[in-house]
């Protein structure tokens, strides 16, 4: 049975998400990918990152993602391409329940203290750089005080970047 599954499945499930995830990004760019000079290493960097986690990739918000960051990389300028080749590098540690929680923080004007698994969520953006700590308490971080109040995160400018990039 796992013969059959590491031999015919996965290989399957790898071809029909990435052949999904291309015709996102061709659609992303407007134009065929034979248009995009890839002779480029970076631009091929970019091509090759995306192509691997678009193959990865369960959800289809995932293979959007990947597609927004690629498409972006494969027309973008130099530095703007290393921008996109290391959020496609933090986009492939995040989980999709992780740009939640950042599109939370750029829609948000309030702040929000959270406990347990939000708040494991909003460290590991803040790790990143993609979100900040604005107010902490005083114990240490995550440790209630006697008020009950807790940390708070707030988006950053590269946090702002990498959303946009995904399209939001």
């Amino acid at each position: 049975m796992l013969q059959v599954a590491i031999g015919e499945m996965l290989p399957d499930k790898r071809f029909t998400r990435l052949e999904d995830g291309l015709k996102r990004l061709e659609m992303r760019i407007g134009v065929e990918l034979d248009g995009i000079d890839l002779t480029d290493d970076q631009t091929f960097d970019v091509l090759e990152e995306g192509i691997h986690q678009l193959a990865r990739a369960f959800s289809d918000t995932r293979r959007q993602y990947v597609a927004e960051l690629v498409a972006s990389g494969l027309i973008a300028d130099k530095p703007e391409q290393q921008e996109v080749r290391h959020f496609l590098r933090i986009l492939n540690q995040l989980g999709d329940e992780d740009i939640a929680v950042l599109v939370f923080h750029q829609n948000s004007t309030d702040t929000v203290f959270y406990e347990g698994m939000v708040l494991a969520r909003e460290r590991l953006l803040a790790s990143y750089g993609l979100l900040v700590i604005t107010r902490s308490d005083l114990g240490g971080i995550g440790i209630s005080r006697e008020d009950g109040a807790k940390d708070a995160f707030g988006i950053t400018e590269i946090g702002r970047c990498f959303l946009g990039f995904l399209g939001y």
